[in-house]
Protein backbone atom coordinates (compact mmCIF):
# COMPACT_ATOMS: atom_id res chain seq x y z
CA UNK A 1 0.00 0.00 0.00
CA UNK A 2 1.25 4.03 -0.59
CA UNK A 3 0.12 6.49 1.43
CA UNK A 4 1.09 9.92 1.05
CA UNK A 5 1.93 12.69 3.41
CA UNK A 6 4.06 15.47 4.86
CA UNK A 7 7.16 16.31 6.62
CA UNK A 8 5.95 18.65 8.93
CA UNK A 9 3.55 21.23 9.04
CA UNK A 10 3.45 23.43 6.15
CA UNK A 11 2.78 27.44 6.57
CA UNK A 12 -0.87 27.14 6.38
CA UNK A 13 -0.76 25.23 9.63
CA UNK A 14 2.47 25.70 11.29
CA UNK A 15 0.14 27.70 14.10
CA UNK A 16 -2.10 24.97 14.44
CA UNK A 17 -2.01 22.69 17.26
CA UNK A 18 0.31 19.81 16.27
CA UNK A 19 -1.93 17.65 18.04
CA UNK A 20 -4.83 18.06 15.25
CA UNK A 21 -2.65 17.72 12.25
CA UNK A 22 -3.11 13.88 12.17
CA UNK A 23 -7.14 14.61 11.63
CA UNK A 24 -6.23 17.28 8.98
CA UNK A 25 -4.66 14.99 7.18
CA UNK A 26 -7.08 12.36 6.96
CA UNK A 27 -9.83 14.80 6.27
CA UNK A 28 -7.54 15.36 2.64
CA UNK A 29 -7.03 11.41 2.50
CA UNK A 30 -3.64 11.79 3.46
CA UNK A 31 -2.19 8.90 5.97
CA UNK A 32 1.26 9.37 6.50
CA UNK A 33 3.02 12.09 7.87
CA UNK A 34 7.06 12.67 9.40
CA UNK A 35 7.60 14.27 12.55
CA UNK A 36 10.93 16.24 12.29
CA UNK A 37 13.11 16.21 15.59
CA UNK A 38 15.18 18.59 13.24
CA UNK A 39 17.22 20.70 15.98
CA UNK A 40 16.39 18.22 18.60
CA UNK A 41 13.61 15.71 20.54
CA UNK A 42 11.69 18.47 21.70
CA UNK A 43 8.84 17.12 22.35
CA UNK A 44 7.99 16.10 25.82
CA UNK A 45 6.52 12.21 26.74
CA UNK A 46 2.50 13.52 27.33
CA UNK A 47 2.26 15.10 24.04
CA UNK A 48 4.13 12.40 22.23
CA UNK A 49 1.96 9.95 23.67
CA UNK A 50 -1.23 12.24 22.67
CA UNK A 51 0.54 12.67 19.44
CA UNK A 52 0.18 9.27 18.85
CA UNK A 53 -3.11 8.24 20.03
CA UNK A 54 -4.24 11.13 17.37
CA UNK A 55 -2.29 9.51 14.83
CA UNK A 56 -3.79 6.06 15.44
CA UNK A 57 -7.06 7.41 16.14
CA UNK A 58 -6.96 8.74 12.44
CA UNK A 59 -5.47 6.04 11.00
CA UNK A 60 -1.62 8.06 10.11
CA UNK A 61 1.24 6.17 9.83
CA UNK A 62 4.17 7.77 11.57
CA UNK A 63 7.70 8.48 10.54
CA UNK A 64 10.08 10.69 12.42
CA UNK A 65 13.04 12.54 11.48
CA UNK A 66 16.49 12.38 13.23
CA UNK A 67 18.23 15.52 13.98
CA UNK A 68 20.05 17.25 11.65
CA UNK A 69 23.12 18.04 13.81
CA UNK A 70 23.56 13.97 13.59
CA UNK A 71 27.05 12.98 11.53
CA UNK A 72 28.30 9.49 11.80
CA UNK A 73 31.64 10.84 9.61
CA UNK A 74 33.26 11.75 12.71
CA UNK A 75 35.95 10.29 13.93
CA UNK A 76 35.78 11.84 17.13
CA UNK A 77 34.05 9.39 19.95
CA UNK A 78 32.92 12.52 21.80
CA UNK A 79 30.91 13.08 18.90
CA UNK A 80 30.27 9.55 18.24
CA UNK A 81 29.25 9.21 22.05
CA UNK A 82 26.99 12.02 21.32
CA UNK A 83 25.65 10.50 18.27
CA UNK A 84 24.19 7.21 20.49
CA UNK A 85 22.32 9.44 22.85
CA UNK A 86 20.93 11.39 19.71
CA UNK A 87 19.51 7.79 18.27
CA UNK A 88 18.56 6.78 22.05
CA UNK A 89 16.37 10.10 22.52
CA UNK A 90 14.78 9.69 19.14
CA UNK A 91 13.90 5.84 19.62
CA UNK A 92 12.46 6.12 23.45
CA UNK A 93 10.21 9.47 22.12
CA UNK A 94 8.88 7.45 18.95
CA UNK A 95 8.04 4.23 21.10
CA UNK A 96 5.98 6.88 23.09
CA UNK A 97 4.52 8.23 19.77
CA UNK A 98 3.90 4.64 18.41
CA UNK A 99 6.19 5.80 15.44
CA UNK A 100 8.24 2.77 13.92
CA UNK A 101 10.77 4.32 10.95
CA UNK A 102 13.39 7.12 11.86
CA UNK A 103 15.12 8.75 9.25
CA UNK A 104 18.64 10.12 9.03
CA UNK A 105 21.40 11.52 7.04
CA UNK A 106 24.86 9.77 7.59
CA UNK A 107 26.89 13.03 7.82
CA UNK A 108 29.10 15.11 5.89
CA UNK A 109 32.76 14.64 4.04
CA UNK A 110 33.98 17.64 6.32
CA UNK A 111 37.71 17.45 4.34
CA UNK A 112 37.86 13.96 4.38
CA UNK A 113 37.98 11.73 1.08
CA UNK A 114 34.66 10.36 0.24
CA UNK A 115 36.30 6.52 1.06
CA UNK A 116 37.72 7.88 3.88
CA UNK A 117 34.14 9.13 5.66
CA UNK A 118 32.32 6.56 4.23
CA UNK A 119 34.70 3.82 6.08
CA UNK A 120 33.72 5.90 9.22
CA UNK A 121 30.09 6.27 8.64
CA UNK A 122 29.91 1.93 8.34
CA UNK A 123 32.11 2.02 11.16
CA UNK A 124 30.24 4.13 13.63
CA UNK A 125 26.52 2.78 12.69
CA UNK A 126 27.63 -0.77 13.49
CA UNK A 127 28.17 0.56 16.68
CA UNK A 128 25.12 2.38 17.22
CA UNK A 129 23.40 -0.90 16.02
CA UNK A 130 25.00 -2.47 18.44
CA UNK A 131 24.38 -0.30 21.04
CA UNK A 132 21.01 0.32 20.28
CA UNK A 133 20.57 -3.51 20.14
CA UNK A 134 21.67 -4.26 23.65
CA UNK A 135 19.94 -1.65 25.38
CA UNK A 136 16.76 -3.61 23.83
CA UNK A 137 15.88 -0.66 21.78
CA UNK A 138 15.43 -1.93 18.05
CA UNK A 139 12.64 -4.06 18.33
CA UNK A 140 9.87 -3.01 16.34
CA UNK A 141 11.91 0.10 14.98
CA UNK A 142 13.75 0.54 11.26
CA UNK A 143 16.71 2.97 10.85
CA UNK A 144 16.33 4.57 7.35
CA UNK A 145 19.61 6.08 6.21
CA UNK A 146 18.83 8.68 3.45
CA UNK A 147 20.13 9.28 -0.09
CA UNK A 148 21.72 13.07 -0.11
CA UNK A 149 21.21 15.76 -1.98
CA UNK A 150 25.07 17.48 -1.91
CA UNK A 151 28.19 15.97 -3.26
CA UNK A 152 29.95 17.03 -0.28
CA UNK A 153 27.70 14.47 1.93
CA UNK A 154 27.56 10.60 1.84
CA UNK A 155 24.16 9.07 0.63
CA UNK A 156 24.42 8.17 -2.92
CA UNK A 157 22.22 4.92 -4.01
CA UNK A 158 24.56 2.53 -3.56
CA UNK A 159 26.30 3.94 -0.07
CA UNK A 160 23.15 4.28 1.35
CA UNK A 161 22.42 -0.13 0.00
CA UNK A 162 25.62 -0.35 1.47
CA UNK A 163 24.98 0.82 4.58
CA UNK A 164 21.42 -1.66 4.94
CA UNK A 165 23.53 -4.64 4.55
CA UNK A 166 24.98 -3.90 8.05
CA UNK A 167 21.65 -5.05 9.83
CA UNK A 168 18.02 -6.26 9.26
CA UNK A 169 16.75 -3.28 11.22
CA UNK A 170 18.02 -0.71 8.28
CA UNK A 171 15.75 0.29 5.37
CA UNK A 172 16.79 2.41 2.65
CA UNK A 173 14.89 6.07 2.53
CA UNK A 174 15.09 7.31 -1.01
CA UNK A 175 15.04 10.55 -1.61
CA UNK A 176 14.29 11.53 -5.56
CA UNK A 177 14.69 15.41 -4.55
CA UNK A 178 18.13 14.37 -3.36
CA UNK A 179 19.06 12.02 -5.89
CA UNK A 180 18.14 14.54 -8.84
CA UNK A 181 20.37 17.04 -6.84
CA UNK A 182 23.51 15.31 -6.50
CA UNK A 183 23.26 13.59 -9.84
CA UNK A 184 23.03 16.94 -11.45
CA UNK A 185 19.61 16.19 -12.65
CA UNK A 186 19.80 12.51 -14.26
CA UNK A 187 16.08 12.01 -13.38
CA UNK A 188 14.31 12.94 -16.45
CA UNK A 189 12.25 10.01 -17.75
CA UNK A 190 9.87 7.64 -16.20
CA UNK A 191 12.46 5.00 -16.80
CA UNK A 192 14.86 7.03 -14.58
CA UNK A 193 12.78 7.09 -11.33
CA UNK A 194 12.53 3.17 -12.57
CA UNK A 195 16.36 2.10 -12.86
CA UNK A 196 16.16 3.42 -9.48
CA UNK A 197 13.60 1.46 -7.61
CA UNK A 198 14.38 -1.80 -9.65
CA UNK A 199 17.78 -1.60 -7.90
CA UNK A 200 16.12 -1.01 -4.26
CA UNK A 201 13.63 -3.47 -5.07
CA UNK A 202 16.35 -6.32 -6.08
CA UNK A 203 18.24 -5.24 -2.80
CA UNK A 204 15.19 -5.87 -0.80
CA UNK A 205 14.05 -9.11 -2.67
CA UNK A 206 17.45 -10.35 -1.12
CA UNK A 207 18.10 -9.04 2.07
CA UNK A 208 14.50 -7.34 3.65
CA UNK A 209 11.48 -8.46 3.71
CA UNK A 210 9.79 -5.43 4.81
CA UNK A 211 8.95 -1.44 3.72
CA UNK A 212 11.37 1.24 2.42
CA UNK A 213 10.90 4.85 2.92
CA UNK A 214 10.36 7.72 0.48
CA UNK A 215 10.89 11.68 0.37
CA UNK A 216 9.92 13.38 -2.40
CA UNK A 217 10.26 17.11 -3.67
CA UNK A 218 11.52 19.65 -6.27
CA UNK A 219 14.65 20.92 -5.17
CA UNK A 220 17.00 23.63 -7.00
CA UNK A 221 20.64 22.40 -7.50
CA UNK A 222 24.23 23.55 -8.79
CA UNK A 223 27.43 22.64 -9.02
CA UNK A 224 27.86 21.51 -5.45
CA UNK A 225 23.96 19.37 -5.44
CA UNK A 226 21.22 20.42 -3.60
CA UNK A 227 20.70 24.24 -2.82
CA UNK A 228 17.17 24.65 -1.53
CA UNK A 229 13.39 22.77 -1.50
CA UNK A 230 10.90 24.21 -3.42
CA UNK A 231 7.01 23.89 -3.91
CA UNK A 232 5.85 22.20 -7.13
CA UNK A 233 4.29 25.47 -8.39
CA UNK A 234 7.53 27.27 -8.75
CA UNK A 235 10.03 25.45 -11.89
CA UNK A 236 12.28 22.76 -10.85
CA UNK A 237 12.86 19.29 -10.80
CA UNK A 238 12.73 16.35 -10.95
CA UNK A 239 8.56 15.95 -12.11
CA UNK A 240 6.03 14.37 -9.89
CA UNK A 241 4.23 13.15 -12.91
CA UNK A 242 7.17 10.91 -14.07
CA UNK A 243 7.57 9.77 -10.34
CA UNK A 244 4.33 8.25 -9.71
CA UNK A 245 4.10 6.99 -13.01
CA UNK A 246 7.13 5.36 -12.25
CA UNK A 247 5.52 4.32 -8.71
CA UNK A 248 2.41 3.03 -10.07
CA UNK A 249 4.82 0.21 -11.82
CA UNK A 250 5.37 -1.25 -8.52
CA UNK A 251 3.40 -3.17 -5.54
CA UNK A 252 5.48 -1.56 -2.45
CA UNK A 253 4.49 -0.73 1.09
CA UNK A 254 5.86 2.22 1.36
CA UNK A 255 5.29 5.89 2.54
CA UNK A 256 5.65 8.85 0.49
CA UNK A 257 6.32 12.01 2.59
CA UNK A 258 6.52 15.31 0.70
CA UNK A 259 9.15 17.80 1.84
CA UNK A 260 7.67 20.49 -0.50
CA UNK A 261 8.94 24.19 0.88
CA UNK A 262 5.96 25.28 2.70
CA UNK A 263 3.53 23.36 0.47
CA UNK A 264 4.18 20.18 1.82
CA UNK A 265 0.56 19.10 2.86
CA UNK A 266 -1.01 20.48 -0.36
CA UNK A 267 1.61 18.97 -2.65
CA UNK A 268 1.08 15.63 -0.81
CA UNK A 269 -2.69 15.87 -2.17
CA UNK A 270 -1.52 16.46 -5.34
CA UNK A 271 0.56 13.31 -5.64
CA UNK A 272 -1.85 11.23 -3.54
CA UNK A 273 -4.72 12.06 -6.56
CA UNK A 274 -2.72 11.47 -9.28
CA UNK A 275 -1.49 8.38 -8.24
CA UNK A 276 -5.17 7.23 -7.53
CA UNK A 277 -6.46 8.75 -10.97
CA UNK A 278 -3.37 7.48 -13.01
CA UNK A 279 -4.21 4.38 -15.17
CA UNK A 280 -1.33 2.04 -16.26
Amino acid sequence: MILFGPSGRDELTKKIDVLKIPQILADLGLYAFEYAFTHGVRINDENAIKFGCECKKYNVSLSVHAPYYISLTTSDPIKQKNNIIYFEQCIKKMKLMGAKVLVFHPGSLFGQTREHAFSLCKKNLKEIIMHLREAKLLNGIYLCPETMGKLGQIGTIDEIIELCNIDKNLVPTLDFGHINSFTGGQLKQIDDFKLIFDKVNTFLEKQKKDRFHIHFSKIKYGIRGEIKHLKFNELGEPDYHKFISALKNYSFNVNVICESSGSQISDAVIMKNLYQNLNI
